[in-house]
């Protein structure tokens, strides 16, 4: 018997079996000569596991930050629109003490709105002690609580 339809003859003929009964790869190697063989896993052959490890983590590695400063570093805020800026820089605040008392006028004046407002502060108005009256005298009765006999 020749070995089958789809055995390979002895002139190197087409099939998927070779001569001796071992499956013809597509290389026309053997199994055990594989060019790029992992190995066991954690032996000595096994470089695939060696590369991945070396580069384990490299993706959350943040790029270096190639920032030079600049003269223009001081005047910028991160996050902050051109208008949010003249906004904030617009906007004044003074407060004027009034002679012979603790109060003061506290004025805001805004530049772009064009206008402002006054209003009189006093420094001690908020630093009065708190005080409450005593609580109330209230006889207590014992037979009218809830749940009178568990205790």
């Amino acid at each position: 018997m020749d070995g089958g339809a789809g055995a390979a003859s002895d002139q190197g003929g087409g099939g998927l079996f070779n001569a001796d009964g071992s499956v013809r790869l597509a290389d026309g190697g053997d199994r055990g000569q594989a060019s790029g063989e992992r190995g066991a896993p954690g032996g000595q052959s096994d470089t695939w596991s060696r590369e991945q490890i070396d580069r384990a983590g490299t993706w959350l590695k943040r790029p270096p930050y190639e920032h030079s400063p600049t003269s223009f570093d001081k005047y910028w805020v991160p996050n902050e629109s051109l208008l949010a800026e003249w906004v904030r820089k617009g906007i004044k605040s003074i407060e004027i003490p009034i002679p012979g008392s603790e109060n003061r006028i506290s004025c805001v004046i805004s530049i772009l709105q064009f206008g402002g407002g006054c209003g009189l502060n006093n420094p001690n108005m908020q630093d009065q002690p708190a005080s409450a009256r005593p609580p109330p005298d209230i006889p207590f009765k014992k037979e009218l609580q809830d749940d009178n006999g568990s205790r």
